[in-house]
């Protein structure tokens, strides 16, 4: 006998529509289709999505909020801790104050991400080998090799 949970399907249904609708830069679309994914059952993956989408109409405060959901569901996924470094990241190159508070946000945030999946640390590599034109990332990249 086979078991049918709508519920569950209705979620992961929601939650691909989401996926398609940012990849297609319909982000505010995307936002609402992970919400009705997460109405359904919050999971690590919606979540995701949701802080991804926010994170590109630049709702930053929103966007790290639902990461840090995602990460309290598992700590071990990293895709969380890798969204949440990429928001750090747009969200230092979109202020006109590009600080070394938030450049030493964006290499925390890698450095955070590294540790759940180490398979990252190319990634952050490629961030501070390119980080030439905003001095603060590069310094902040130069601490975090001592």
């Amino acid at each position: 006998m086979e078991f049918f949970f709508p519920s569950t399907t209705r979620r992961a249904s929601y939650y691909y529509e989401g996926r398609s609708l940012y990849k297609m830069g319909m982000y505010q679309q995307a936002i609402e289709a992970f919400l009705n994914s997460i109405a359904r059952g919050e999971s690590p993956a919606n979540l995701t999505g949701l802080c991804e989408s926010l994170g590109a109409l630049e709702k930053f405060a929103e966007a790290n909020r639902e990461c840090d959901r995602a990460i309290l569901l598992d700590p071990t996924n990293s895709s969380p801790f890798v969204v949440k470094a990429r928001i750090a990241i747009k969200q230092y190159e979109s202020y006109p104050f590009n600080n070394f508070r938030g450049a030493k946000r964006v290499i925390d945030a890698y450095q955070i991400a590294i540790r759940v999946d180490e398979s990252l640390k190319p990634e952050l590599d490629a961030i501070c080998a390119q980080a030439n034109g905003f001095s603060d990332l590069a310094g902040a990249c130069r601490r975090r090799e001592r």
